[in-house]
């Protein structure tokens, strides 16, 4: 999941920064893994929901409108023949 989240070497050395890093990816992994599990009811791998996110784009079109500017793929079409959680 770490090549995933892009979380190349760093090189910090001030304690804080190390632990807000740290911090920071692990919240990361947390949050993908919730949405995984909870959300997705472990339908899809990480590897998936990356990809989905890295090429999700959206476009606002009012106050509370937006429209999704994605190119349509099988993670999309698989997501929206699901029945909505809740």
């Amino acid at each position: 999941m770490k090549s995933q989240l892009d979380a190349r070497p760093v090189y910090l050395q001030k304690r804080d920064t190390i632990t807000g890093h740290f911090l920071i990816c692990y919240l990361a992994v947390l949050l993908t893994r919730l949405f995984q599990i909870h959300v997705l009811n472990d339908s899809f791998g990480t590897e998936e929901i990356f990809d989905f996110m890295h090429d999700f784009k959206i476009a606002k079109i009012s106050e509370q409108k937006y429209i999704n500017l994605a190119r349509s793929s099988s993670f999309i079409k698989e997501l929206s023949a699901k029945p909505a959680c809740h």
